[in-house]
């Protein structure tokens, strides 16, 4: 939770409309994503995660040294992968311009790059015209289960 008060003010966002009622929003650290996850009720663990969205390395406009950690993000995308729903999709954005930051990049992409292509859609998308300190996005879409 490191830079919990920067990204809450980041994130600060209206009220959701009534009609949503299946959404959560946790501002937590996503290393504990695994414990929160089993933490919550049994009826709610048994509800399929539609999406999850990350962002990875450090809020931008903040200290660089306050960063995500490979394995840190590695448990947090397997504890949610584990759970997503078919057609469910995890969005990864991760800022690679502070140390670690590319090795973190690297670990994630190499984690989906593994997934099942029978199973899993998975998508990279990284700046082009920049050399160093690039952005990019991981999406990882679970392909719905086909009857034979």
């Amino acid at each position: 939770m490191r830079c919990c008060a920067s990204a809450a003010a980041a994130c600060a966002l209206p009220p959701l409309p009534s009609h949503m009622t299946d959404i959560r929003l946790v501002l937590h650290s996503h290393a504990a994503l695994p414990e929160l996850l089993d933490a919550l009720s049994e009826e709610d663990r048994q509800r399929p995660l539609l999406a999850g969205i990350f962002n990875f390395g450090y809020l931008p406009g903040t200290d660089k040294r306050r960063t995500t950690t490979a394995a840190g993000s590695l448990a947090a995308v397997d504890a949610l992968l584990e759970r997503l729903a078919p057609q469910g999709c995890l969005s990864l954005h991760c800022y690679t311009g502070h140390e670690g930051g590319a090795a973190e990049e690297a670990a994630l992409a190499q984690r989906l790059a593994r997934l099942e292509p029978r199973r899993w859609r998975v998508l990279h998308c990284r700046d082009a015209n920049r050399e160093s300190r690039g952005e990019s996005i991981l999406l990882a879409e679970r392909l719905p289960v086909r009857q034979r």
